[in-house]
């Protein structure tokens, strides 16, 4: 399995014809069931950075924002990262349960230095995705970060508490 995947990469990364670029230096990414058609938008919609020209018929307009917000970091250029968070929460206002929105809000508050939101991101996404063990983790990570009586600290421990409770 694993091994037969790194011979067949090493054997393409070795031909004369591999193209070198940004894409083969990055992270895999990997989506969950239910975002993969969503992901499939993000080429398409790193076409028009800074505005939201279609949406795709079936997709939610969440799902659009969303990738849209994903494509604008998949840029790499620091300068879109206020502008792809604000598609990201504009995305969950319209659909809180995208996790994909959620995954890639943390990448932006990670990039930010902002841990405490980071985590909580993410404890929401583990949450919606019903991920509850990870939830907990995450969710106690924000609490420990954030500052108290905060709505986001708040919002940490409702997920610490619902998520312990499922988990």
């Amino acid at each position: 399995g694993v091994v037969s995947l790194r011979l067949v990469q090493r054997r393409v990364q070795q031909q004369p014809a591999h193209a070198d670029d940004a894409v083969h230096r990055r992270a895999d990414l990997v989506a969950h069931r239910g975002e993969e058609g969503a992901l499939g938008l993000v080429g398409a919609l790193g076409q028009t950075p800074g505005r939201l020209g279609f949406c795709v018929r079936g997709f939610g307009l969440g799902t659009c924002l969303a990738s849209l917000g994903a494509a604008l970091i998949a840029t790499e250029d620091k300068s879109v990262l206020a502008e792809a968070k604000r598609h990201l929460k504009a995305a969950l206002k319209d659909e809180p349960d995208n996790g994909m929105a959620w995954f890639y809000l943390a990448m932006v508050h990670a990039d930010a230095g902002e841990e405490g939101l980071a985590a909580l991101a993410t404890a929401e996404r583990y949450y919606t995705l019903r991920g509850y063990p990870q939830a907990v983790n995450f969710a106690q990570r924000a609490v420990s970060k954030l500052k108290e009586g905060t709505n986001d600290w708040q919002r940490a421990n409702d997920i610490l508490a619902i998520a312990q409770a499922e988990a």
